[in-house]
C-alpha cells in the first residue's frame, strides 16, 4: 500500500512562500533595560508614544519576534515588549515557571514603568498570560488580543483521555500519537492492543531547532515499531518524515526542512506481540527478581560473616 505524508515549509532557496522567514529585529527603542523582579532580571524595551500596549511573546521565543508589529504600532502607541523569565535576555531562578508567575512578572513590570492600565497583545504562552491577567486583574487591562492561547492544556479546554481507541479511517484502523508521546511505550502499545493496524506519529519538531533532538525523536519512534510489530508513518515539519517498518528500519524518508510529499510503502497488520499484550510485565518481573537476588545476597553474606 502507499501513503502520502505532508511536511512543512522548506528553508531552501525556493519561492518566498515556501521559505521560513528570518526572525525579525526590533526597531531602535526609546529605552530598554532590565527590571529587578522577584529575583530575576526581566528585559524590556519601549517604543513610541501614546496609549500603552504591552506585547508578550510565545514559549521558547523572545520579543524580537514582534519586530514587524512594533514598527507598525510605535508611530501610534507606547509599545512595551519584554522577554518572559527564562527566555531571551531575561534571567530565571530555580522556581518552576508557570503562567501565574509570568503574569505576575508582567504586572510587576507595569508597576516598575508606572503604567496603571494597558492593552495587551499576546500569542501562544503570551496569550495565556494575557488571559490570566484579564481573569485575575481585569482592572489592569484596557483591551486584550490573545492569539492561539487555547492551544495548551492550562486553558482548560482539554481533559485527560480514558482510552486509546484507534481512529477508523475508511476501514483502516490508525493508532495516532502526537509528537513526544512516542517516548511512552506503554501508551503507544495500547493502540496496537486495541486493534490499530498501522501507527501514525504527527510531530512538530521545530521546537528543537538544529539540535540533535529531532534524530533522538526519530529513533524513539522506531522503537515503538519494533515493540508492536507495526509499520509507523511519521510526519514532521522540520524533522524527518519517514516510513518505518516493523523491524525499526527507515525504508523511506524525506530530508529535514524540505516541503514535499512522501509516497511511502507500508502495510496493515493485526498481529500482536508479547509486549503489545502484556506491556512491561516481564521487565517488571525481572527487576523484582534482580532486586530480590541482591537483597538475598547481602543478607546471606552478612550471616556468613556473623557465623565466622
Amino acid at each position: 500500500m502507499l501513503g502520502a505524508l505532508a511536511v512543512a515549509p522548506s528553508a531552501g532557496a525556493q519561492a518566498p512562500w515556501l521559505r521560513l522567514p528570518p526572525t525579525p529585529t526590533l526597531p531602535r527603542p526609546n529605552s530598554s533595560g532590565t527590571a529587578s523582579i522577584d529575583g530575576i532580571r526581566l528585559w524590556y524595551a519601549e517604543f513610541g508614544r501614546g496609549a500603552p500596549v504591552i506585547m508578550v511573546h510565545g514559549g521558547l521565543a523572545n520579543s524580537n519576534y514582534w519586530g514587524l508589529q512594533v514598527a507598525a504600532l510605535a508611530p501610534h502607541y507606547h509599545v512595551i515588549v519584554l522577554d518572559s523569565r527564562g527566555h531571551g535576555r531575561s534571567t530565571r531562578t530555580d522556581a518552576p515557571i508557570g503562567y501565574d508567575l509570568m503574569s505576575s512578572d508582567v504586572l510587576a513590570l507595569m508597576d516598575y514603568l508606572h503604567i496603571r492600565r494597558a492593552a495587551l497583545i499576546g500569542w501562544s504562552d503570551g496569550a495565556i498570560i494575557g488571559l490570566d491577567i484579564a481573569i485575575h486583574h481585569p482592572q489592569r487591562l484596557t483591551r486584550l488580543f490573545a492569539f492561539a492561547g487555547g492551544l495548551t492544556k492550562e486553558v482548560g479546554e482539554f481533559h485527560a483521555g480514558s482510552s486509546r481507541s484507534p481512529l477508523d479511517a475508511g476501514g483502516t484502523r490508525l493508532g495516532i500519537f502526537i509528537c513526544y508521546e512516542s517516548v511512552f511505550p506503554g501508551e503507544v502499545r495500547e493502540f496496537a492492543n486495541q486493534g490499530a493496524q498501522v501507527l501514525v506519529n504527527l510531530s512538530n519538531d521545530g521546537w528543537y531547532g538544529d539540535s540533535g533532538a529531532y534524530a533522538q525523536h526519530l529513533n524513539q519512534t522506531r522503537m515503538r515499531a519494533i515493540e508492536n510489530d507495526r509499520w509507523i508513518l511519521s510526519a514532521t515539519n522540520t524533522g524527518v518524515t519517514a516510513s518505518i517498518d516493523p523491524y525499526g528500519r527507515t525504508v523511506a524518508r524525506l530530508p529535514r526542512k524540505e516541503r514535499a510529499a512522501l509516497v511511502a510503502p507500508y502495510a496493515l497488520t493485526s498481529v500482536t506481540t508479547f509486549y503489545t499484550r502484556h506491556g512491561d510485565w516481564f521487565a517488571s518481573l525481572c527487576a523484582i527478581i534482580s532486586a530480590g537476588a541482591l537483597v538475598t545476597r547481602f543478607v546471606f553474606s552478612g550471616k556468613v560473616k556473623d557465623s565466622e
